[in-house]
């Protein structure tokens, strides 16, 4: 496969002929097997020239990693770095409900009061407490190290805090997360959380009630993002457009229509993705996306990069994170995609002398 080497001023609007993502920045490739001219609908993104990457471009689920396992909050939390809890109770949607001399003592107890008795959103980094043996934790752990890991240049190991890509989330039903977006490739797995009987029960085992799904998911494909926001600002009444935005149970018939109307390939550019218990929802980069729990679980998130994306990330950055997310609803470059970026363009320039 050969490179087509085009300026931007060759080119009118021109979009990735199968994920649709604009080629403003990204890499041009040619058609395989073509010697005639490129013609921008022929036109493929990098990721998209490689059949192995085709479904990393949409978001998609694997289900059933350790359905069956019923987190107990009890044990998970015990096993979180207490100072990964304490930070945690700063959220700006939690910090009201808690209770500042307790949350020093008693960092444990303050995030089961805040997520079972007052029912508020909790989230922190999962960061191990190594005095603190947890089997939650090392079940979770398991199930993370079986899934892709971040792939950088050598010469950006040590830029990474892998402990700043982790999120622990946990949260009752019609609880969640407004629409933002991952700047890199994460995926996201959540688990049913043990609960006590009541009344006459509670002296027997934790309920084994199985619920068959734990959260909705709404995606809105990067190139829709702009054209969302105004119908979020315009048609939900919402000024702040779909930065942080919930989506509304009164909303979603709206939002499906809007799917209907915009489609590509007889494929719908906003999508509603359902998590059971223990399936794992992977987010391509740059896809604006909003969660909500139906039932009370618990859900491990994390981030993850390949060099080969790295101009992509970028793109992310320039054209949805920057234009839609900005201030509180934008995190800082803690995935280092713009070192890691300087970091492979250094390691690249040295080897072509």
């Amino acid at each position: 496969m050969q490179n087509a080497v085009l300026r931007n001023t060759e080119l009118s609007i021109c979009y990735c002929k199968r994920c649709r993502a604009s080629l403003a920045v990204v890499a041009y490739q040619e058609l395989p097997g073509s010697d005639a001219p490129v013609q921008p609908e022929e036109l493929f993104c990098s990721q998209c020239c490689n059949d192995s990457m085709t479904m990393g471009i949409w978001p998609t689920v694997v289900h059933s990693v350790k359905p069956s396992l019923h987190v107990d909050l009890q044990d998970l939390l015990t096993g979180i770095l207490q100072a990964s809890l304490r930070a945690g109770f700063g959220e700006s949607d939690i910090r009201d409900g808690v209770d500042d001399d307790q949350a020093h003592s008693k960092p444990v107890a303050t995030a089961l009061d805040l997520v079972e008795k007052k029912g508020l959103y909790f989230r922190c980094n999962f960061q191990i407490n190594p005095s603190s043996p947890s089997h939650t934790c090392a079940t979770l752990l398991q199930v993370k190290a079986l899934r892709p890991g971040n792939e950088v240049c050598e010469e950006a190991h040590n830029l990474l805090d892998p402990m700043r890509t982790n999120l622990l989330l946990l949260g009752k039903a019609k609880l969640g997360t407004g629409f933002h977006v991952d700047r890199t490739q994460a995926e996201n797995i959540a688990f049913s959380v043990a609960t006590k009987p009541q009344g006459k029960a509670k002296l027997s085992k934790a309920s084994s009630h199985q619920p068959s799904i734990l959260a909705r998911w709404w995606f809105v494909h990067p190139y829709m993002t702009a054209t969302f926001n105004q119908f979020v600002t315009n048609d939900f009444g919402r000024p702040e457009g779909i930065a942080g935005s919930k989506p509304s149970v009164e909303h979603f018939d709206d939002m499906y229509a809007f799917g209907d109307r915009h489609m590509v390939d007889g494929r719908s550019l906003v999508l509603a993705v359902l998590q059971g218990p223990g399936d794992i929802v992977q987010v391509p980069p740059g896809w604006p996306h909003a969660v909500t729990n139906l039932e009370f679980c618990c859900k491990l998130a994390w981030d993850y990069t390949h060099t080969s994306n790295l101009s992509t990330y970028m793109v992310v950055r320039r054209d949805v994170a920057c234009k839609f997310f900005v201030g509180e609803n934008i995190a800082d470059d803690y995935m280092v995609i713009a070192p890691m970026l300087n970091a492979a363009v250094v390691r690249a320039s040295r080897q072509l002398q």
